[in-house]
């Protein structure tokens, strides 16, 4: 490998994504459902097999032409399944951040409009106190 401490980076960023998206996906799953389990196994055959065709195949393909399309078609296919996780990380982090926030404006408007309501009753309760 020409690149080595770029290789490593981005198979433990690979490796990063694939854990985060993999708990991310199975927590979806019914524990103990067979489901989950082929999902599971499924996942982690891609997966490892992707960062075995990054790191021991694709290096040392020769340089003919017919080397030189089977080693783009399989870089894409691992680019490919790394950019879907990716994208996925992406939408799994942004529900997380933005769930909790979510209930923010509702809490402040509510307290806002609870308070003008209260203070529009207590107007029209006691019209003549100044409460």
């Amino acid at each position: 490998m020409r690149n080595g401490p770029f290789w490593w980076i981005l198979i433990a960023a690979m490796l990063l994504i694939d854990l985060y998206v993999f708990f991310s996906v199975r927590s979806l799953f019914v524990p103990g459902a067979k489901s989950r389990t082929i999902f599971t196994l499924a996942y982690w055959f891609f997966s490892v097999m992707a960062l075995v065709l990054l790191i021991f195949v694709l290096p040392y393909f020769q340089a003919s032409e017919q080397h030189k399309a089977l080693r783009s078609i399989l870089f894409v296919l691992v680019f490919a399944l790394f950019l879907g996780k990716l994208i996925a990380a992406v939408f799994f982090l942004w529900t997380i951040c933005a769930v909790p926030c979510n209930g923010l404006p509702v809490k402040y408007f509510h307290l806002t409009m609870k308070s003008a309501k209260s203070q529009a009753l207590q107007e029209t309760a006691y019209p003549g106190l100044p409460f």
